[in-house]
């Protein structure tokens, strides 16, 4: 069953964290387990097996040499009952003595048969002049070691000697000993399985906290902080998420006071606006009230349309959607006629507004209109803030080491607090002063400089004027495209 979009789907018990550990554990212990018993239980085969046969290779040396040096002088059907005898006492194996074609001539075990064992591989081996060992299962499929040994005198042989001893004892034993390994083996997995458990539980329960709180913030409750159980990476990740929860109520607060902000910058040349047209519309006969009226509309109306036309290209800016409009762009011209639109403003205020930058400038791959934004943008917040009396200064410059292009404004206003000019081209940190406004302008310009692979930067002290400075790549580092 898919999970509803948007909403948190519930885990499986097993489909956790919690449960694929566990799991995990599970699974490393039982397959340790299982190699460990059986590299043990093979390591404990083969020494017996190895310690058996080195018994039974030195009973058969031993029993070869005594009838080499003891016996051989007489015929060996005579001496095979008392050689069988003396060596099945010293070994618990099964001793048989056999004639040269294999047909056993004496059984320590008294059988009363008298097989031919000329086919088994050891006596083969043994009639051959060559100790064997050979180990294989009885028709009752009882597993069984057998050592023969040829029985020779000057070189001849006679017969062999083998010694036979079952391995049951041995599979009983490892049998034994797989059962304990089995048991061990099962409890170590359920210990280890609870341990994952627990050790799991340390995990799920600040990741099902850090969930809960994630859960909260994202229903709108940004005042939630999650706890750090460890100083770990789950640690980090309630740092984080923390963090994010105060980013997210300090972009909150900001965007309320932005959205208050621009509000009353709306408000403001409305009010205006429908104050005059009222005035004008009871029909006032005096013709210089009437110019008064329209002319304060037209310039409120004006300054709507820029508030307008800054909000939308802030929505582009958010929307990723701000568009460039590249060309080669000669930097003085498009200086020198934005000073001269702003003079008479500046004339009305008591301000002197200047142009300080050098005969020549090179051109720049940039689109006009944006760079003729961020300069009225910045000669706004001048004239706005210079007192009467003052100086505001366009300023353009070549820094060639750097390969970038520089120009900005100067004035001789009250300046910027450190706190100011730390916010400076934030996005929706209105200023502080009283008259700053949204803030929308200096956000803009500096995103603007950005798309264009500019900086915007800001030098100021209170009392003592701003300066705030604007660089461009003189390369057009940055390609024409919509960002």
């Amino acid at each position: 069953m898919m999970a509803t979009p948007g909403r948190p789907s519930q885990l499986r018990p097993w489909a956790g964290i919690r449960g694929r550990l566990a799991g995990t554990y599970f699974l490393l212990v039982a397959v340790t387990v299982l190699l460990i018993s059986v590299a043990l239980l093979t390591a404990v085969r083969q020494y017996y097996l190895d310690n058996i046969r080195d018994i039974l290779d030195q009973q058969a040396g031993l029993a070869a040499q005594f009838y080499q040096s003891y016996l051989g002088k007489n015929p060996l059907v005579q001496e095979a009952p008392d050689l069988a005898a003396a060596f099945s006492a010293t070994t618990a194996a099964a001793v048989q003595v056999l004639d040269s074609s294999g047909r056993v001539l004496a059984d320590s075990t008294a059988a009363s048969d008298r097989p031919n064992l000329s086919s088994a591989p050891d006596v083969a081996r043994a009639l051959a002049g060559k100790a064997a060992t050979y180990s294989g299962s009885t028709a009752r499929g009882e597993p069984y070691l057998a050592v023969a040994a040829p029985l020779a005198v000057d070189g001849t042989v006679q017969g062999a000697i083998r010694f036979v001893t079952s391995l049951a004892p041995l599979e009983a034993l490892l049998g034994h000993l797989a059962g304990q390994l089995a048991l061990l083996g099962i409890l170590l997995i359920l210990v280890m399985t609870a341990v994952g458990f627990v050790l799991a539980h340390t995990i799920v329960e600040p990741v099902q906290e850090l969930t809960g709180v994630a859960r909260r913030i994202a229903g709108g409750d940004l005042t939630v902080r999650a706890r750090r159980h460890f100083r770990d990476e789950i640690g980090t990740l309630a740092e984080t998420l923390n963090y994010m929860a105060a980013e997210l109520a300090r972009l909150d607060q900001l965007k309320k006071e932005f959205i208050s902000s621009v509000s009353h910058e709306l408000r403001t040349p409305l009010t205006a606006i429908r104050g005059w047209a009222a005035s004008l519309k009871e029909g006032s006969v005096d013709p210089a009230y009437q110019e008064q009226g329209l002319t304060i509309i037209a310039a409120e109306s004006e300054r709507l349309t820029g508030l307008v036309e800054e909000l939308l290209d802030f929505s582009r800016l958010e929307a990723g959607k701000l568009t460039l409009r590249r060309e080669r762009v000669a930097l003085l011209p498009l200086l020198q006629s934005t000073v001269a639109e702003m003079q008479p403003r500046a004339r009305r205020l008591g301000l002197t507004l200047t142009l300080d930058v050098p005969p020549a400038l090179p051109e720049v791959n940039a689109d006009p209109a944006r760079l003729r934004q961020v300069l009225v943008n910045l000669l706004d917040n001048a004239l706005k803030f210079t007192p009467a009396g003052g100086t505001v200064r366009v300023f353009a410059g070549l820094d060639a080491p750097e390969g970038r292009l520089t120009f900005g404004v100067a004035d001789t206003g009250p300046g910027f607090t450190s706190e100011e000019l730390a916010r400076l081209g934030r996005r929706f940190a209105p200023g502080s002063r009283p008259g700053a406004g949204s803030g929308l302008g200096l956000a803009l310009v500096k995103e603007i400089l950005a798309l264009h692979g500019g900086e915007l930067k800001a030098e100021s002290a209170p009392g003592q004027g701003a300066t705030v400075r604007c660089t461009l790549p003189l390369d057009g580092m940055v390609p024409s495209t919509d960002v």
